[in-house]
């Protein structure tokens, strides 16, 4: 009994033995293990910051669409780093469960050793070398797998560096085009200022030029109301005779042939005085009129004024010869005020003709003037507010670049944290893993993004890949229906884009250079019936 019992220890301690050299070596090897997965993780990061710089861009063609994709990708790389977090806290509670499990299994073994020894250390035995056999057969696969994935993620490592420092130079050349751009509109709206205070120089000066003529035909009005006052003096003598003629007539009045001539002769004076009267109110009217055409020179209103005076005191005057009975000509007195007032008449009417006409020449000039200057202001405006929204825009994409640096950092930080198996757990049975949120549904495979599909517009793009993981092609279907296609060239940068139309029809295509400009646009024609007939080819190289 003391042999069987000493046996037993030996092979107990034989056993633990063997134990504790298999947990020593695979403690040691466990750092190693690890830190080989953190570099596969890294490298994964890395790839998924080669996908973002190609969405990045995907959006320098397609805005809208691809800043969008660009925010969701975001979005769903933060809730893959939550649930890669949740499976790290799993990944670690069946670590602990699996050595529990182990330590259990111990001191099964133990208590089966101490019943059958024999047979225990056969079994233990097999198991070691069933084990040996697995974890080396593992560890080949694990190290020739991660050192595949290496040589990819430095390669898609460099050429992000490439696409960021290629993206990082457009920005900059962005901006600096946008403060030339400024500058010249600043130029532009001093130049236009300049040109707006000479133009106002010239509508001086040719309005200035314009009232000269006007000026003349005031001062010859002037002179002819002068006449007129002059013509007045010649009516005192007639007054007086008037009189005369009125007593002359209390004597006569008892002459009937006398009295029935005189009477037909101030039927007929009175006849000419109310003319007279009615083309003096005529006159006062027409100056009345020519006031109220807003004319600004003080000198002709004065004129008119003294013009208007002179006429109330003709009117004045003339009104005692309605009240004579008769009238004969004495003293050789003779005046023919109905001629008189036909020439000031005919020449008064000649100066309002010119006036108004000057008038409304200078009137459409002004407005003419004053819509141009009112095109050129709104012009003007219209490029500021261009300019600044072009301004905004660009700060907006700053930011939006910024932010997106700053959770990329954030996902690099959480990705070197997460546990060495993270990468075989995101894969389902089918080798593909299928991430849902309530904007988007993410598919997975192998490292790589296989498509986007957006719950909300129907949009789905998916992306092809070569034999050596570069990325080849995104194609973006709406409903089923391909509208867009873009190829990328090794640096995974944009090569040729297409764009489709609901019948599946290819009707534009784009030409990139290496930076990731458009350099030439074609668009192809199709007649009513659906055949091609031609296209048109635009060059956009400036």
């Amino acid at each position: 009994m003391e042999v069987v019992t000493l046996v037993g220890l030996i092979v107990q301690l034989v056993t633990l033995g063997l134990l504790y050299t298999l947990m020593s070596r695979m403690k040691k090897q466990q750092p190693e293990i690890e830190a080989q997965q953190q570099q596969a993780l890294e490298a994964l990061f890395k790839r998924i910051d080669e996908q973002l710089e190609n969405v990045a861009i995907d959006v320098k063609d397609h805005a809208e669409v691809a800043f969008g994709q660009l925010n969701r990708e975001t979005e769903s790389l933060q809730e893959t780093l939550a649930d890669v977090a949740e499976s790290s806290g799993k990944a670690l509670a069946l670590q602990e469960l699996a050595f529990s499990e182990a330590t259990t299994g111990n001191t099964r073994i133990q208590d089966m050793l101490s019943d059958n020894s024999r047979r225990q250390q056969k079994l233990t035995q097999d198991l070691i070398s069933s084990t040996e056999q697995t974890f080396r057969d593992t560890s080949a696969g694990v190290e020739s797998s991660i050192r595949g994935l290496l040589e990819k993620h430095d390669k898609a490592l460099v050429s992000l560096g490439e696409s960021s420092q290629r993206m990082l130079s457009s920005v900059t050349a962005h901006f600096n085009n946008l403060g030339n751009d400024t500058a010249a509109l600043k130029k532009a709206a001093a130049a236009l200022l300049n040109h707006n205070k000479g133009v106002e120089e010239q509508l001086r000066s040719k309005l200035e030029g314009a009232l000269e003529p006007i000026k003349a035909e005031l001062q010859t009005a002037n002179e002819l109301s002068q006449a007129i006052l002059d013509n007045s003096k010649h009516i005192e003598p007639l007054t007086e005779s008037v009189y005369a003629q009125q007593r002359h007539l209390q004597v006569i009045r008892d002459n009937t042939s006398g009295l029935i001539e005189a009477h037909v002769s101030l039927q007929n004076h009175t006849e000419r005085l109310q003319a007279l009267q009615e083309l003096t109110t005529a006159i006062q009217q027409h100056l009345e009129e020519l006031g109220a055409r807003q004319l600004t020179a003080a000198d002709f209103e004065a004129q008119q004024h003294a013009l208007s005076e002179s006429l109330d005191d003709i009117a004045a005057i003339m009104q005692p010869l309605l009240s004579i009975d008769s009238m004969e000509p004495a003293g050789g007195v003779s005046l023919d005020g109905q001629a008189l007032v036909a020439d000031f008449e005919s020449r008064y009417n000649s100066l309002l003709d010119d006036l108004n006409e000057r008038y409304q020449t200078l009137l459409i000039q002004g407005q003419a003037l004053e819509a141009s200057l009112d095109a050129a202001q709104t012009t003007l405006y219209t490029e500021l507010d261009s300019v600044r929204a072009a301004q905004v825009k660009a700060n907006q994409q700053n930011q939006d670049l910024q932010r997106l640096l700053g959770l990329l950092r954030l996902q690099q930080t959480a990705l070197m944290s997460a546990p060495a198996t993270l990468a075989r757990q995101l894969e389902d049975q089918n080798g593909q893993l299928r991430i849902e949120t309530d904007d988007q549904v993410q598919y997975l495979s192998g490292y790589r993004l296989d498509a986007v599909e957006n719950r909300h517009t129907g949009e789905f793009i998916r992306f092809s890949y070569g034999q050596d993981g570069r990325r080849l092609q995104a194609e973006t279907l709406y409903n089923g229906q391909l509208r867009y296609r873009m190829q990328l060239n090794p640096q995974g940068g944009p090569l040729m884009a297409s764009e489709f139309d609901h019948n599946g029809r290819e009707l534009v295509q784009y030409q990139y250079d290496s930076a990731g400009n458009v350099t030439s646009k074609r668009e192809l024609l199709y007649d009513a019936s659906g055949m091609p007939v031609g296209s048109t080819d635009t060059s956009m190289v400036s």
